[in-house]
């Protein structure tokens, strides 16, 4: 029997509030993925620095755009297929390190899911299951078919973005060689509208799909493919279901984030590290940037243990 939108919803926020440890497991990774990004920042801008300091870079000039623009991409070929392979592998380190977390998370709300009966009556200790021991088993079981999920559902509907992007490159290129500017700022102005209609709902079925994909692959125990395929079919049986409670959740976790920041903002203006006011506020930064994460990751695994009541439904 499937349950109401409440139902889930309440089951959610009992199995996130008793197994609060796993916030912490978020906290860390959002640490972790800090790092990467610095070092993604790092290895983006210090080569094309350093190779333009060797080569005393000049950009190309010239009275057509389209000739322009290929011969930048022709004299600096090289520069972007690096910079194209290691936004690609840094992509890859994320996704695999956010696998292992939401692995190890999905375990735990699969089990609460479990543990808990299925009554009208339900206390917040009947969701506890959360040890060490079991979060890790859970990360090192499903990571990789995660990471393999995530890929299958977000690189499909990479695909089909690629549709509409070819369509609009192809007329903006036919605009630039006819050397029609009205032309080229309508097919660039026009063909940015049309991504973004395209990117929303094509984002949202990719995120709705990999999340009941994960949910599924940990409950069952299946391969990636199996839950991709399980995840596509259960979803859009059940859509209205689905996309309220995704829906509902990405608003509050918008909300919370908004909320959080702007009770925190007074602690957050730019001082001096020299300063008396650092010493003050400084460890109530530290504090407040804590706050938003924990409210942040909390409302993420709100979701996962809310498809996992979905999921885990009983006949």
């Amino acid at each position: 029997m499937s349950r109401t939108i409440t139902d889930v919803l309440r089951r959610g926020v009992l199995s996130t509030l008793a197994n609060w440890p796993v916030i912490l497991t978020r906290i860390a990774e959002t640490a972790v993925l800090f790092g990467v990004m610095i070092v993604a920042v790092i290895g983006c801008v210090v080569p094309p620095l350093v190779a333009a300091g060797i080569k005393q870079w000049t950009l190309p000039v010239g009275d057509n755009a389209r000739e322009v623009v290929l011969q930048i991409l022709t004299e600096h070929a090289a520069l972007f297929a690096y910079l194209f392979a290691f936004l690609c592998a840094i992509t890859l380190v994320v996704v695999a390190i956010h696998s292992v977390v939401t692995a190890g998370a999905a375990r735990i709300y699969v089990d609460a899911e479990r543990a808990a009966p299925d009554a009208p009556a339900l206390r917040r200790e009947q969701f506890a299951v959360f040890t060490m021991e079991r979060w890790s088993a859970g990360a090192r079981a499903w990571w990789l078919r995660i990471f393999w999920i995530y890929n299958g559902a977000w690189g499909f509907c990479s695909l089909l973005f690629l549709l509409p992007l070819a369509v609009i490159l192809a007329l903006l290129a036919l605009a630039m060689s006819a050397d029609n500017t009205l032309a080229t700022v309508a097919a660039s102005c026009g063909g940015i509208v049309l991504l973004v209609l395209v990117a929303i709902p094509l984002g949202l079925v990719a995120a709705l799909w990999a999340q009941k994909a994960v949910v599924i692959c940990v409950a069952r125990d299946t391969s990636a493919r199996d839950a991709l395929r399980s995840g596509w079919r259960e979803t859009r049986a059940d859509f209205l279901r689905h996309f309220v409670i995704f829906f509902l959740i990405t608003i509050v976790s918008a909300g919370a984030s908004t909320l959080a920041s702007t009770l925190f903002a007074p602690l957050s203006f730019p001082m001096r590290p020299d300063g008396l006011p650092a010493l003050v506020f400084g460890p109530m930064h530290i504090v407040s940037i804590a706050a938003q994460s924990a409210i942040s990751s909390a409302v993420g695994l709100w979701m996962i243990a809310a498809f996992a009541a979905m999921t885990g439904e009983r006949p």
